[in-house]
């Protein structure tokens, strides 16, 4: 894991974004000139403390005063003079900065767009999701949904925390998508949902860097379903024996001309079913999110689709469409 720095307002053309005072929650990493600590955004509000490293004499000044160490110390607050900062990690307990950050007197509090601190006041916008993907912080929650032989799909692109109830969510202020899953009868599954809400994340997310003019970057990809993970992103080779063939296959188009990187990770689903919704960490009430969405469009039975990935190819053998398994 690296955390290279760049300039805070050091943006791709098109956006127009700086660091304000309120929304250096929403940043990994903070430093603290009067403290001389670095602090790490850690899960619920906490925020992990870095200290110093005292080096030998015979280092630089430079290695000396960059390098620091990790603490068990937790603290909820940090000092109003925290610049933002990125860190190179070099192992779990070192990491060091490589150069300061944009001094808040040149940050502009009339640009357009802002990162929005926790519940939302903010609209998420596509080029605060473009802005994340820069600075290698992009995330998208994707989810599925199946029931009465038909299936649908969500995703969320940069779900914030909440600290408000679910009921209390204005979902007009999220960047989401919902849409219903291409297919013969016999192939729609709950699987199928899932490998298509992916599809839906990343070339949704392909087409709005390109929009943007993002060329670098990286975004992560969040999902319930395990299988559905290692089948888009796993080191085998589709054949066209795998179910959603002809999905999974779009994907790896999608993942090899993408401009940006992609990193996936699991997390478990309908954890609100054990655990207070505010109790959870962004990535499971972004599951939360997607999944209620999906759900939603499937319950709504809707006729059109917010956001649709049309397949680019459908083969069809005696009028029905073959999603995968050949041999079936």
């Amino acid at each position: 894991m690296a955390y290279n720095i760049i300039p805070s307002l050091s943006l791709t053309p098109g956006i127009q974004c700086s660091w304000l005072a309120r929304t250096k929650i929403w940043c990994k990493w903070l430093y603290s000139r009067s403290t001389e600590h670095v602090y790490e955004k850690a899960d619920h509000g906490h925020w992990v403390l870095w200290e110093p490293i005292s080096f030998p004499t015979e280092y630089s000044t430079r290695s000396r005063a960059n390098n620091f160490q990790r603490t068990e110390r937790v603290t909820d607050f940090t000092p109003q003079d925290c610049i933002v900062v990125s860190m190179k990690r070099r192992n779990e307990f070192m990491a060091c900065i490589t150069e300061a950050m944009i001094e808040d007197s040149m940050c502009n509090e009339s640009t357009n767009t802002a990162i929005p601190p926790d519940d939302c006041s903010d609209i998420i916008t596509q080029s605060f999701f473009c802005h994340n993907i820069s600075l290698h912080s992009g995330i998208i929650v994707s989810d599925g949904s199946y029931g009465g032989g038909k299936a649908t799909y969500a995703f969320v692109a940069q779900p914030p925390r909440f600290t408000v109830p679910f009921k209390d969510i204005d979902f007009s202020k999220l960047l989401f998508a919902t849409g219903t899953v291409q297919g013969s009868t016999a192939d729609i599954n709950s699987y199928r949902g899932e490998i298509m809400g992916i599809l839906a994340a990343i070339r949704y997310t392909n087409k709005t860097c390109s929009q943007y003019g993002i060329n670098s970057g990286t975004c992560t990809l969040y999902c319930d379903n395990q299988g559905a993970l290692y089948a888009a992103f796993g080191h085998k080779r589709p054949t066209p024996r795998w179910s959603s063939f002809d999905i999974i296959r779009q994907i790896r188009e999608e993942i090899s001309k993408s401009p940006i990187t992609w990193k996936w990770k699991h997390v478990l689903g309908h954890q609100d079913k054990d655990c207070d919704f505010i109790q959870l960490d962004f990535k499971s009430q972004g599951n939360v999110i997607a999944d209620y969405l999906a759900s939603k469009h499937l319950r709504d039975n809707l006729k059109y689709d917010i956001y649709e990935p049309k397949l680019k190819w459908l083969p069809y053998i005696s009028g029905q469409m073959i999603c995968g398994n050949v041999e079936k």
